[in-house]
């Protein structure tokens, strides 16, 4: 079934910003996918200069397409495609991904339909390889900001809750009950956005998933992360260049940890994230001298960048760069999930 033109049950809403070819892709796999849902389409697009809104209109006619003048970020971009959405469901999903499946949307809202404490929903991300990629996780504390840090999630196989899921092994659990969900692609339900409003614009970039969803669970609403259900999900496909590596993300983590509870200690905090850094770091350049593989090189690269930043950073720097404005803004946290 097409998008219909009044009453969609789904809104689909997609921010864009210099990545036109990964957009085409994402919408392809939009619309030659089957459903039986009625939805729409909205783009917002943050001033990009890629031609992407005379594109729309000339290969796109059926997308809203709404054009900001500034590039004003993730989670204000979000916020108008919300204002703008008519279904009684919205799908928050990233251009860089694609539904590799029919019926993938059908999947979420009929979840969300049975279960009505549910407030939203996502799937797990794989990248076209079908590597799975974080897509959702617990609250920051202490507790799991030491088992993320410490690898104690990893070596209980999620019994002790970190910071993120780790992929879910035993393929008869069709839902787990998170904190929060990866914006990349989630479901939420109207009733959310009436009664708590949408994306935290404070937030730039990185970190707004993670708190919109604890904010989520705060008010009473469930989370679920559905493994069986499985979105392509590109990931760095919005970097300028391969040798990127961003560490905003551990600037926007260590906001929510502290806006969360101001009275924790940043000294716990910071020897937390550096000690744990570095124990990944040792990890990685292990397995790159003995593997050689590429994937193995990067992660050890990413270590040493995010463990510079990390103790360079000040309780008084966090906030500040949590809402610097940033060239890309379509990757979401990149929490060591491997």
């Amino acid at each position: 079934m097409t998008a219909a033109a009044a009453s969609p049950l789904l809104s689909v809403v997609i921010v864009s910003y210099n990545c036109r070819d990964l957009l085409e892709q994402c919408l392809n796999s939009i619309y030659e996918r089957k459903t039986d849902l009625s939805f729409e389409v909205i783009v917002v697009d943050n001033a990009s200069a890629d031609g992407v809104t005379d594109f729309l209109a000339q290969s796109f006619p059926r997308v809203t397409c709404i054009a900001n003048r500034d590039n004003e970020g993730f989670s204000r971009a979000n916020n108008r495609g919300f204002a703008a959405a008519r279904g009684q469901y919205l799908m928050v999903l990233n251009p860089d991904t694609a539904l590799p499946t029919d019926h993938i949307m059908d999947q979420f809202v009929a979840h969300l339909q049975q279960n009505p404490a549910v407030g939203a929903v996502g799937p797990e991300l794989t990248d076209p390889h079908g590597n799975k990629q974080v897509g959702a996780g617990y609250a920051p504390s202490p507790w799991s900001f030491a088992a993320f840090c410490w690898f104690l999630s990893k070596l209980s196989n999620n019994r002790i809750r970190g910071l993120s899921l780790l992929p879910v092994k035993d393929a008869a659990v069709s839902e787990v009950a998170v904190d929060w969900l990866c914006a990349a692609c989630m479901v939420v339900r109207r009733e959310v956005l009436d009664t708590m409003g949408g994306f935290d614009e404070r937030y730039f970039l990185y970190g707004e998933d993670i708190e919109w969803g604890c904010r989520m669970s705060d008010h009473g609403w469930l989370l679920h992360h559905l493994p069986g259900v499985r979105v392509h999900h590109l990931e760095r496909g919005t970097q300028e260049a391969e040798g990127d590596i961003s560490s905003a993300w551990l600037d926007g983590m260590a906001r929510i940890y502290f806006e969360r509870d101001s009275s924790r200690s940043w000294l716990l905090f910071k020897s937390l994230f550096v000690s744990g850094l570095a124990m990944r770091w040792c990890g990685y350049r292990l397995l790159s001298l003995v593997t050689n593989k590429p994937w193995h090189h990067q992660r050890r690269r990413e270590m040493v960048a995010w463990f510079r930043h990390a103790l360079a950073m000040s309780r008084e720097s966090v906030s500040k760069a949590a809402t610097q404005r940033v060239g890309s803004h379509t990757d979401t946290m990149k929490a060591d999930c491997q």
